[in-house]
């Protein structure tokens, strides 16, 4: 496995609490290696909390790609399989603010954060994301 990407705006690298975004190469009879064999994106806490969850929260209910149950609510202490077409949702509701964003840093971290998972999509249908707080 490659190494990780860590995206830093406000966040410490040391932080030992994050989201770990992993891209999934099955949609069906998923086993472990299908998300864990190549690099995945890590956002430490601080960035998540500040930056990320409130735009997540967004796309929720959702659809679990892998079991099609209904997800209620994003609970950064689990695992939760999100789909293509939800991570295309988040991606709008990002971008439609980037707009009005007045501080240059963070407007980097969603711009990186953004083009890494259109990236991800060109190959997986699914991105696995794993807190472990």
């Amino acid at each position: 496995m490659e190494d990780n990407i860590v995206l830093l705006c406000y966040s410490n690298k040391d932080e030992k609490v994050s989201l770990e975004f992993s891209p999934c190469r099955k949609t069906k009879d998923i086993m472990w290696e299908d998300w864990n064999y190549c690099e995945h994106l890590i956002v430490n806490k601080t960035d998540y909390i500040n930056l990320l969850v409130k735009y997540i929260e967004k796309i929720f209910p959702l659809y679990d790609p892998e079991n099609n149950d209904i997800e209620e609510y994003f609970d950064v202490c689990s695992t939760t399989w999100i789909g293509k077409s939800d991570w295309v949702k988040l991606i709008k509701i990002i971008e439609d603010e980037l707009e009005i964003r007045i501080i240059e840093k963070e407007k980097i971290f969603y711009e990186k954060f953004i083009n890494w998972i259109i990236e991800q999509l060109k190959n997986v249908e699914i991105i696995v994301v794993t807190g472990n707080q």
